[in-house]
């Protein structure tokens, strides 16, 4: 499973991975039911017809799929949500409310379900789904429409793996621990983030991936959208490229 994250977030987004499926080696994406091109992404969808598609569910950038919500633990003054720094501060403090999360993330599982797509997994934006509370609610929802697949965001540890990198990978494999999971669904694509030599991990992941395995990408094109509203933007291209590159694909396919 080569899953590209972010689908319908900007026009660039959804062209660079309907472009990484056609040409590439993705075979999953995850769409963001609150993105900037998510009506235009579905219409898209028509002409990939067995890319298999998730819900990246967001409590971290954009506004609300919920309307009249705006109580909520989740939403800022301003109506959108905070992002990932502010809400974990308020998940310590006991600012969340769990029942706001479990509505605004039902009602975006309902948007694409209404869009006529067949969800395959669930995964979120930015990993929030590790956290306590938000792993109890996505769960929960996997168990009500019977979706059998949610990420467990928890790579191991490499000794190229730079310090910010192991620290990262240290607090995902931390919050599994807390939940008691254990090994039986392997994830790659963290350390892919700063890889100096991309290209030549990509590869040799590829070719150690089981059939349990994830492996997550953010291939896209860059717009004046993403490049407003995003801090990862010029690199999604450079993974574009990379996925396409013929080395790549014949790994997949080994």
């Amino acid at each position: 499973m080569v899953n590209a994250d972010d689908f319908g977030f900007t026009i660039g987004v959804t062209d660079g991975i309907i472009k990484a499926y056609r040409e590439g080696i993705v075979t999953h994406t995850s769409i963001m039911a609150n993105g900037l091109d998510f009506d235009r992404s579905v219409t898209c969808l028509k002409t990939a017809e067995n890319l298999k598609v998730g819900v990246h569910l967001v409590v971290t950038w954009g506004g609300p799929i919920l309307e009249g919500n705006k109580k909520s633990s989740l939403i800022n003054t301003d109506g959108r949500f905070f992002n990932h720094t502010n809400l974990i501060k308020r998940l310590i403090l006991g600012k969340i409310k769990k029942k706001d999360i479990y509505k605004e993330w039902d009602e975006q599982i309902k948007k694409v379900d209404r869009a006529g797509i067949q969800i395959d997994h669930l995964n979120s934006h930015h990993h929030i789904h590790m956290l306590p509370v938000f792993n109890e609610v996505i769960n929960e929802l996997a168990n009500k429409y019977r979706i059998k697949r949610v990420r467990v965001t928890k790579e191991k540890i490499k000794k190229n793996d730079r310090f910010k990198m192991v620290i990262k990978k240290m607090i995902f494999i931390m919050l599994d621990l807390f939940r008691g999971r254990n090994g039986v669904y392997t994830f790659y694509g963290l350390g892919l983030q700063n890889s100096s030599n991309y290209k030549k991990d990509l590869i040799s992941i590829l070719k150690v991936m089981g059939d349990n395995s994830e492996l997550m990408v953010h291939p896209g094109i860059v717009d004046s959208d993403l490049l407003k509203e995003d801090n990862m933007h010029y690199s999604r291209e450079g993974e574009l490229k990379t996925i396409s590159d013929p080395d790549v694909i014949e790994a997949a396919r080994e």
